[in-house]
């Protein structure tokens, strides 16, 4: 860190010490909003449904995608739906709880 003239210190970000810089570089946690529509996602839901289900337009599902994606800090869908899954936040659906318990879905 460089100090003024006047003594104090030079706070600029490109100068930050290691420790700020990987705080500030931490991707954040997504919203429980964006768990829901990521979750959705995730499921194999089109677009259109997926915005269906949660009340939005089409234009506000694209727009939280990708604030849910910056935060998870994934390029493409299928990053984001293995980073959500590699981090515990994909949420089981009936049909894998009921496989986990030994419960036939279907019939044979």
């Amino acid at each position: 860190m460089n100090v003024t003239e006047r003594g104090t210190p030079d706070t600029r970000r490109d100068e930050m010490t290691p420790a700020l810089a990987m705080i500030e570089d931490r991707p954040a946690t997504p919203t429980d909003d964006e768990l829901a529509l990521l979750n959705l996602m995730a499921r194999g839901y089109t677009d259109e449904v997926v915005a269906q289900k949660l009340g939005l337009t089409a234009r506000t599902l694209r727009r939280r995608l990708r604030s849910a994606m910056d935060k998870l800090g994934a390029a493409s869908r299928f990053e984001a739906g293995f980073k959500l899954a590699r981090s515990g936040w994909l949420e089981a659906s009936a049909g894998d709880r009921a496989a986990e318990a030994g419960v036939r879905t279907s019939a044979p």
